[in-house]
C-alpha cells in the first residue's frame, strides 16, 4: 500500500520524468503556484505499469475522502501487463 498525501484531484504517472514532464507542459497553459495548496492536480511518480493498476494501489487513491478525480498517465512505449 503507498503512503501518499492526499489531494483532491490526482494524476498518477510512472516516473519523476513524467511528473516534470507533465507539470511542464500543464503549467505552460494552467496557473501553477509553488506551494501544493496552489496546485490545480497533484501529479505523482507511482512507479510501474503493473504497479499502478493493481486494485489495492488505485482503490487507496479512489477511497480519500476528498478524492474529485483520479488520472493515470501510462507510457506509450510501455506494454501493457497481462
Amino acid at each position: 500500500m503507498n503512503t501518499h498525501k492526499p489531494h483532491p484531484r490526482t494524476l498518477l504517472v510512472e516516473g519523476k520524468e513524467d511528473q516534470y514532464a507533465v507539470v511542464g507542459l500543464m503549467s505552460a497553459f494552467l496557473k501553477w503556484g509553488n506551494k501544493r495548496e496552489e496546485w490545480p492536480v497533484l501529479i505523482e511518480p507511482a512507479g510501474s505499469v503493473s504497479e499502478m493498476l493493481e486494485e489495492d494501489f488505485i482503490a487507496s487513491y479512489l477511497m480519500e475522502p476528498d478524492a474529485e478525480a483520479v488520472g493515470i498517465l501510462l507510457d506509450a512505449n510501455d506494454s501493457m501487463p497481462g
